[in-house]
């Protein structure tokens, strides 16, 4: 008798625990947007100047987690030869270099995301 009952609460002590990770990895751990930051305005991009647009993932509360990998792809749709790429980190973040005036359109497409992102730019000449 006493050792079923060490064996019930060996069993809902394990079961409490498994159910406290499961809440912590769906709601602190796991993915459930991705936001798109760029620290600049699309609408006045400047001349030979270097921009960076970032992927970031959301958990449930709004949090960013900056330690998960979003394999994001940034695709130029429109203006590829307005633009020079510098550098594209860890498939999270795209690094790029103004060369000529016109628009440009970057497709923004992660696997945690339901469809794909436009960010719509225009490259517009200093205006000395």
């Amino acid at each position: 008798m006493q050792s079923s009952f060490t064996i019930v609460k060996f069993l809902l002590l394990f079961a409490s625990i498994f159910f406290i990770l499961l809440i912590v990895w769906h709601f602190f751990l796991s993915i459930y947007e991705v936001k798109i930051i760029s620290e600049f305005n699309p609408e006045e991009l400047k001349l030979k100047k270097k921009y960076t647009v970032k992927c970031v993932g959301l958990n449930a509360q709004g949090n960013e987690l900056s330690f998960r990998n979003l394999e994001c792809k940034f695709e130029i749709i429109e203006g590829k030869e307005n633009i020079k790429i510098l550098d594209e980190k860890e498939n999270n973040s795209l690094l790029f270099s103004t060369i000529k005036a016109g628009s440009l359109v970057i497709e923004i497409e992660s696997k945690y995301s339901l469809r794909p992102a436009q960010l719509f730019c225009s490259i517009k000449k200093d205006s000395i």
